[in-house]
């Protein structure tokens, strides 16, 4: 509520906003219980991956196991196992529902952040408690989900009444804002992590993934905390502290450009397995004699190294890619547009920041009537990608 009444604050005199699409990161198992209170299931669950392949070939999910429905088996593996806590359960929904409640009263979620299409899967709504009352009602992507409430108009500053659109999943919302929706289609998410989406026309088997668009499929993966590795990198190579801006990222990257240029070679084992090794990684590599930007290229490279390896399986599983898209705050360095593009051997292109926000838009400009469909809504609200070619 507050970073809404920050932005209508940063709006141009004499404007206002007609509508507010939603996006989130996804975060399943947040529930309200009987009071309407709201509460998560522990952070830090996670399914052993001999439970997910026993759910993935369970014949309750359909022939196409569990990656034809999107985050529902991770909502079910989390729910599993509650036993008598489950009672506490009035809703069961992922972060978008917790917003969405919040803003219109409504428990619902969209497609990429439940089951990848209209109707829940029978172990889902099993791990609830077996009634379907429990939780979210689907919403496709660009609908209207109601107006903004009373509380949340008088928390951010917004109208009562205020049309809120459901916009999805961060990664569905960023494949949207940069235009990498259709099957060949790749959009690769250089941020906090590295997540690639490849597009396809249907779920791929063995292959997590999110609808995305009007049509698509991405299946997705992540090498989870890439970037907060590249974060801690370039603050232990300049000295400074662990929150980086942008501009040190670009001035590394120079750094790593000329290193490069010069023949120097890279450090091996510059990439931490964990963001709290990654300072000591780095400044022991500097005490050896390595220079700034040596390091900071070293660490990117390795990075970037492990999400192609991410790309390597959906080759395997014969999804094609002919489109590379990259997206995210780090995608906007030369340097790493570059060795992105010397990875993938071929040229890719980069969209201008905020691509997630503006799939959330997207969604928001169909229910104010600006455009027909959330596909046409982003090619109008899309500035044109630069493409960058491999170095020679």
């Amino acid at each position: 509520m507050a970073t809404l009444r920050e932005l209508v604050g940063a709006l141009p005199a004499g404007s206002a906003p007609i509508a507010l699409g939603l996006d989130a990161a996804f975060r399943p198992g947040i529930c309200l219980d009987a009071a309407g209170r709201p509460f998560g299931l522990p952070l830090d669950w996670t399914a052993p991956v001999g439970q997910v392949e026993q759910l993935a070939a369970d014949p309750g999910w359909g022939a196409a196991g569990m990656t034809a429905h999107a985050n529902a088996g991770a909502m079910a593996l989390r729910l599993q196992g509650l036993g008598a806590r489950r009672r506490r359960i009035r809703r069961a929904g992922a972060m978008i529902s917790l917003l969405a409640h919040a803003l219109t009263g409504r428990w619902v979620i969209d497609p990429a952040n439940g089951p990848g299409g209209p109707v829940w899967p029978p172990p889902v709504v099993a791990a609830v408690g077996g009634g379907g009352g429990a939780l979210p009602e689907v919403v496709p992507f660009g609908s209207a989900i109601g107006g903004l409430v009373a509380a949340a108009a008088r928390c951010s500053g917004l109208p009562a009444g205020l049309p809120v659109a459901m916009g999805g999943h961060d990664g569905a919302c960023a494949n949207l804002g940069a235009l990498a929706c259709r099957p060949g289609d790749c959009c690769l998410t250089i941020s906090t992590s590295f997540v690639p989406r490849a597009v396809a026309a249907a779920p791929v088997p063995g292959l997590y993934g999110y609808p995305v668009g009007l049509t698509g499929w991405a299946s997705a993966a992540a090498v989870v905390w890439a970037g907060r590795r590249c974060d801690l990198a370039a603050a232990a190579c300049d000295g400074g502290p662990a929150a980086v801006g942008g501009m040190r990222h670009l001035a590394l990257g120079e750094a790593a450009l000329a290193a490069l240029a010069a023949g120097l070679p890279l450090p091996k084992g510059a990439l931490a397995a964990e963001p709290r090794q990654q300072p000591a990684r780095c400044r022991a590599l500097l005490l050896h004699g390595w220079t700034p930007g040596q390091v900071y290229a070293g660490v990117v490279r390795e990075a970037l190294g492990e999400m192609g390896d991410l790309l390597d399986r959906v080759a395997a599983a014969g999804l094609p890619v002919r489109r590379h898209v990259a997206t995210g705050g780090l995608a906007q360095s030369r340097f790493v547009a570059m060795e992105l593009a010397r990875m993938l051997g071929l040229p890719g292109e980069v969209a201008p920041g905020e691509a997630a926000a503006r799939g959330a838009a997207a969604s928001a400009a169909v229910v104010a009537g600006w455009a027909p469909d959330i596909e046409a809504a982003a090619r109008a609200l899309a500035p044109p990608p630069i493409t960058v070619r491999p170095p020679r």
